[in-house]
């Protein structure tokens, strides 16, 4: 038996979770096992099975269990746990539902042997409806290793890729790294700031007495009061806190949004749900690096495009291979895959020079990703895996806020794999024959005189005339913000910068909503 120390009742617990993968395969005649502080408490169908379960015990813990006194001894002092059988009676599925916790997925492997099939007490969730935004997570087991920078890539790289195409995409960007958020000390640099943050989603989400619809509507208008645009396309942001003494106290966190048994899925729903409300595309989220349950509910669910982000070195290299190797149990089916309603994880490899892929250890990186992450197919096993590389730049070691990160990412290589990807997700439509007039035997001077007669009705603005105006950002601002109240708003500038002419403007068209870009 490999040497163990069983030091307090935790440990107890961790050898019984092994043995059984959390419950999942429990002795014949055992209907569960229940760990405490104090005591070691086995249900059992009959008497019958008594001598099984003790049995059991001492193959699991060799001398550690004393068959005839019924207890189990620990290490530190001279404290027992005593064993206690309780007649039950089966009352149909007794196995304990996993949850996207590290500490429970854990154990679904058997002396480190893969499964050849998904324990059946760990439920897959369903495929996000056809009407949900694209879920796109980045996560890294070690920070410091550019998991916010390829993000932001990802970002720009769709925003260029929609106005290649000519296209308007929505995107929610949500810093969910509740410990060192670094997008929300980016998105400080700008001059519309968000009225509301990830805690406060996070809170009213769980504990608010409102019904989810509500407060999803809620959060959709204050994100709609900060939007940024890019050509066609529109961005909000969700940061993590709007003050860093908010990061002080945060008592709900991603993880109690999924610890009921039913809910366990809850927390990327809850996105995919926001992101509807502000008519997303796609909902980027930049999630905690390590092993943290803060992390564990997005990054183990397969509905979500997730980026493992990683350098060679060591820690890294031996943390992402320990991370694929748990993701591996959520692994969805291929044709799920093939379908896009499913998606496997994809390693990003950082901060890489032409030395470092000489060295040994770049192959042998390589190799252990591909090697941890399998998906079972019968009795063959194989990956799908893929993995894509990335170069070190000095230039991206200190980025200040979006538009320096912008400039500076444009001529590396992190944005060309992030354009790959852009491309892969925004496809070009099919050229169509467009049948335009031509223009050879029209008046040459007939764009001249409706220049004239535009020039003409905007001279003066006191003759009101004219249906338009020129929406600027101020303007749009303006509309964004008073969407639901009246707006108290003082005009000022100097001699014909045009304060007359938009109050007028304004006053005839009586809505704001039609200076609004939605």
């Amino acid at each position: 038996m490999k040497a163990m120390r069983l030091l307090t009742w935790l440990d107890v617990r961790r050898v019984i979770r092994r043995e059984t993968n959390y419950g999942s395969k429990l002795p014949e005649g055992i209907v569960r096992i229940n760990s405490f502080s104090d005591a070691i408490e086995i249900g059992i169908l009959s008497e019958d099975y008594r001598d099984q379960a003790k049995q059991s015990l001492k193959e699991w813990f060799g001398d550690w269990y004393q068959q005839e006194e019924n207890f189990i001894q620990l290490d530190l002092g001279e404290v027992i746990l005593p064993v206690e059988f309780i007649h039950e009676e089966e009352s149909g599925d007794t196995y304990i539902p996993i949850r996207p916790f590290w500490e429970e997925v854990a154990y679904l492997q058997n002396n480190g042997e893969p499964e050849t099939e998904v324990p059946k007490n760990l439920h897959i969730p369903e495929a996000y409806p056809s009407t949900s935004p694209q879920l796109v997570a980045f996560y890294s087991f070690k920070g410091g290793v550019g998991r916010t920078l390829h993000l932001a890539a990802h970002l720009f790289a769709l925003l260029e890729r929609a106005r290649e195409l000519n296209q308007a995409k929505t995107f929610l960007v949500v810093d969910a790294d509740l410990e060192a958020p670094g997008l929300t000390y980016w998105n400080s640099a700008e001059k519309q700031q968000p009225t509301v943050s990830f805690i406060n989603f996070l809170e009213a989400y769980h504990a608010s007495a409102l019904e989810p619809e509500r407060v999803l509507s809620f959060f959709a208008k204050e994100l709609k009061k900060s939007p940024k645009r890019d050509g066609k396309s529109t961005i909000y942001f969700l940061p993590a806190c709007l003050g860093d003494r908010e990061l002080l106290d945060t008592p709900i966190l991603p993880e109690h949004l999924v610890r009921t048994i039913d809910g366990a899925w809850e927390f990327g729903n809850a996105l995919s749900q926001l992101g509807q409300a502000v008519d997303a595309d796609y909902v980027l989220i930049d999630l905690r690096s390590g092993l943290s349950e803060i992390s564990s509910p997005i990054i183990f669910d397969p509905r979500i495009q997730r980026f493992i982000v990683t350098t060679i070195n060591d820690q890294s290299v031996n943390g992402s291979s320990l991370v694929l190797q748990q993701l591996s149990h959520t692994a969805p089916l291929e044709k799920d895959v093939e379908a896009e309603n499913y998606y496997d994880p994809l390693v990003l490899i950082t901060f890489l020079t032409p030395e470092l892929k000489l060295l040994p250890a770049f192959d042998e990186a390589l190799s252990r990703f591909q090697a941890a992450y399998v998906q079972s197919q019968g009795d063959i096993y194989q990956t799908r895996l893929k993995i894509k590389e990335t170069d070190f730049t000095q230039e991206l070691l200190y980025l200040n806020n979006w538009e320096d990160a912008r400039s500076k990412l444009s001529p590396t290589s992190v944005m060309r794999v992030a354009q790959e990807w852009a491309e892969s997700q925004l496809i070009k439509p099919k050229e169509q024959r467009l049948d335009l007039p031509t223009t050879q035997d029209s008046d040459p001077l007939a764009d001249v005189r409706h220049l004239r007669d535009v020039c003409q009705k905007y001279e003066y603005a006191e003759s009101g005339q004219g249906e338009d105006l020129l929406v600027t950002e101020p303007l749009k601002n303006l509309a964004t913000t008073f969407r639901d109240e009246l707006p108290r708003v003082v005009s000022i500038g100097s001699k014909g910068s045009g304060k007359t002419f938009n109050y007028i403007q304004l006053s005839r068209l009586e809505t704001l909503y039609a200076t609004s870009p939605q």
